[in-house]
């Protein structure tokens, strides 16, 4: 007989995308759909408090920075000629980075996962199909009209996020910057009414 001895409990995640799976209720077995939730328990486990605390002190001083640049790149996206309508003024009023997951670490650097909340006001010019007829034969629209609309908006995209721990050169040329970031794409044309890719 073994007196005072601790009982282990053993988590297994599981990852599916099943909904009688997802909905399973257990303390030992979790299953979730969030890869990037996983690997950030597995990354932080394996890791030290040292250095889980740098990689803290370094996403804090870089925030205000890496809202900045989320912010240009947003503004740069719409201010192209890609687009089948034209942004006449576009103005971002709210950027909130979400808790980071650490997808990837090793020596020399790190990569987090960051969900970002954004809000913008936008006043879009484009051409209104919902009255409009069309020639087959001579492939031509008819009755097309030109109207401007005011998009008042808020969404969520992730945005992946490396900063390098050890440079060669030394501590303070450390850097953090944004690989990736993943705007919805249909975000401004699913507001638009009568909206058509011609």
């Amino acid at each position: 007989m073994i007196i005072g001895a601790k009982r282990i409990i053993t988590k297994i995640y599981i990852l599916s995308n099943d909904n009688d799976i997802l909905g399973y209720k257990s303390k030992c077995v979790i299953p979730t759909k969030d890869l990037n939730g996983i690997l950030n328990i597995l990354n932080r486990e394996l890791e030290t408090k040292e250095r889980l605390d740098k990689i803290d002190r370094m996403y804090s001083e870089f925030e205000s920075e890496l809202r900045d640049n989320i912010e240009s790149s947003f503004l740069a996206e719409y201010d192209t000629s890609l687009y089948d309508f034209e942004i006449e003024d576009i103005n971002v009023t709210s950027i909130v980075l979400g808790k980071y997951d650490i997808t990837f670490i090793n020596d020399r650097e790190v990569e987090l996962e960051v969900n970002v909340f954004l809000e913008f006001i936008a006043e879009v010019e484009y051409n209104d199909y919902s009255s409009a007829t069309h020639d087959n034969e001579d492939d031509v629209w008819y009755n097309v009209e030109l109207v401007t609309q005011k998009i008042e908006k808020e969404t969520n995209f992730p945005v992946t996020i490396n900063i390098d721990l050890n440079p060669p050169a030394g501590q303070e040329f450390a850097v953090i910057k944004i690989t990736v970031i993943d705007f919805p794409s249909d975000l401004i044309t699913e507001e638009l009414e009568g909206f058509f890719y011609g």
